[in-house]
């Protein structure tokens, strides 16, 4: 049931969800369970790096637009 959730919650970039079910990770995930795991949250943090990429780009364009528009 867990890992179903992490499974639907990193296919839908819910990164809310994703960080609730981090904080109550079972203890009894079998091997092949906590290596899935693994490489969901891996695809998880890639895309939470992505946003914030996106996002540090947004805000550069922001400032220099404020800039501008100072001057």
């Amino acid at each position: 049931m867990w890992l179903d959730d992490l499974k639907i919650a990193v296919t839908a970039n819910d990164i809310t969800k994703i960080e609730h079910l981090c904080d109550k990770i079972p203890n009894d995930l079998s091997i092949n369970d906590a290596i899935c795991a693994q490489n969901l949250l891996s695809q998880a943090k890639l895309y939470c790096s992505q946003q914030m990429d996106d996002i540090s780009a947004e805000l550069e364009k922001l400032r220099k637009i404020r800039k501008f528009n100072e001057n």
